[in-house]
């Protein structure tokens, strides 16, 4: 088995919905396209091998697997900078030894993305930093996309500091999403769903962690500013928030939480 391997359709019907909601309507659907089930070592192994963070190596296989939809090269690199940083978070927090992506397509309209994994969940995660004590799972997913919240509190001298776990990749993924679609994130017996900047929560359960992203293709949105923008709202909300504040000790976000590959 390589870093990843296609799941034929018999096999994944069971685990993933064939179809999700549209960002935009009610009754219209996205169909998934395909199914992958990728190894955690193998993906760390792959980057050790190529000298680079295992950041760089997905971002690489992301770019690879959304190339066949034939977008123009800012939205293609766009899209990959989801991926990445949803596959990203698995890497760095779930524990998980295997994780799942789907992608599905609504026609031209819409993409969708849903990452899959069976490790230690949002709760525990977020708990393993000496900061917290979060009590329920649904506390755990509202600060889950808050920025800076969910970093890794011991920073590590091997690791560029572009690629320094800063805690802003939910926060960025689940606030673009909010601008051009939609956001989900389920973990333990909670999901937070966010749209329209509108978070609302429902009961499912889940071992380990389900994150979609839904983005519609056509609108127009300059992906650069976009992410600038939303990265500079979130360095002050980390700053300010007296919520928040005294527990996101990294003020700003890493610059691969905020940079596409041009």
């Amino acid at each position: 088995m390589g870093v990843y391997t296609f799941i034929n359709e018999e096999l994944y019907e069971n685990m993933f919905p064939l179809y999700i909601k549209s960002s935009t309507s009610s009754t219209d659907k996205l169909k998934i396209e395909q199914v992958l089930k990728f190894d955690v070592k193998q993906l760390v192994d792959l980057s050790y091998e190529n000298y680079e963070y295992v950041g760089e190596t997905i971002e690489k296989i992301a770019s690879k697997l959304i190339y066949k939809y034939k977008f123009d090269i800012m939205r293609r690199n766009f899209y990959a900078y989801i991926m990445r940083e949803l596959m990203r978070n698995v890497v760095e927090h779930s524990k998980a030894d295997e994780f799942f992506l789907s992608i599905y397509r609504r026609d031209n309209k819409e993409i969708g993305f849903k990452v899959l994994d069976y490790g230690i969940g949002i709760k525990k995660s977020i708990n393993s930093h000496p900061n917290y004590n979060v009590k329920d799972h649904m506390t755990a997913l509202a600060f889950s996309i808050r920025p800076g919240i969910t970093k890794t509190y011991k920073k590590d001298p091997s690791i560029d500091d572009i690629w320094q776990n800063s805690g802003f990749g939910l926060y960025m993924v689940s606030s673009i999403a909010n601008e051009i679609g939609c956001f989900s994130i389920a973990s333990g017996d909670s999901e937070l769903i966010s749209k329209s900047h509108t978070n609302s929560y429902s009961k499912k359960k889940i071992k380990g962690t389900e994150v979609t992203v839904v983005l519609q293709n056509n609108i127009s949105v300059n992906t650069s500013v976009l992410l600038r923008e939303i990265s500079q709202r979130g360095n002050e909300f980390a700053k300010n928030s007296p919520m928040f504040s005294k527990y996101a000790e990294i003020k700003t976000a890493s610059k691969a939480s905020t940079l596409l590959n041009n």
